[in-house]
């Protein structure tokens, strides 16, 4: 088209540097999303049993120009320290794995139907996390036992 295209390749590229063990890097803005990232916060990850396996890898970061180098150092700090799962302020999401793409977009399609709960349960009334025993509980389950990254197995029947 002639058009040049979204500076935020470079922001994909740079976390495969700094993270060589990510195999796939989704970035989207879908309007669930957008829900926390417009109101510069995350989701509660405990409304969802799988969403509250990758809870520990979900990170916030704070406004910066997008395509900007300063939004690219940002991100990439935040993979860095293990972030798998960034909301990023009045943005979007970026979210890599290290199985392939089908695991990214699994995981991006849970953090999205997580935010749109998030967001309509929250009009119902305070939403009602699981308990940490209920948690742990799923996390033991026989196909959560490598964690989020199921290689796409899902659930018992995998």
């Amino acid at each position: 088209s002639g058009k040049p295209g979204s500076g935020e390749w470079k922001i994909n590229i740079a976390i495969h540097r700094v993270r060589p063990d990510i195999k796939a890097v989704v970035h989207m803005h879908s309007p669930g999303v957008l829900c926390y990232a417009l109101a510069r916060k995350l989701p509660d990850f405990k409304l969802i049993a799988d969403a509250a396996l990758v809870e520990d890898k979900a990170a916030q970061v704070p406004f910066l120009s997008p395509g900007s180098d300063e939004l690219c150092e940002a991100v990439c700090n935040a993979f860095k320290s293990g972030a798998d799962i960034l909301f990023l302020d009045s943005h979007g999401v970026f979210i890599g794995s290290t199985v392939d793409m089908f695991d990214a977009f699994r995981k991006f399609e849970l953090v999205t139907t997580l935010s749109v709960i998030n967001a309509i349960g929250s009009g119902l009334g305070t939403p009602k996390a699981l308990s940490e025993e209920a948690v742990k509980a799923h996390r033991q389950r026989p196909w959560n036992a490598q964690g989020t990254e199921r290689g796409g197995r899902e659930g018992p029947s995998g």
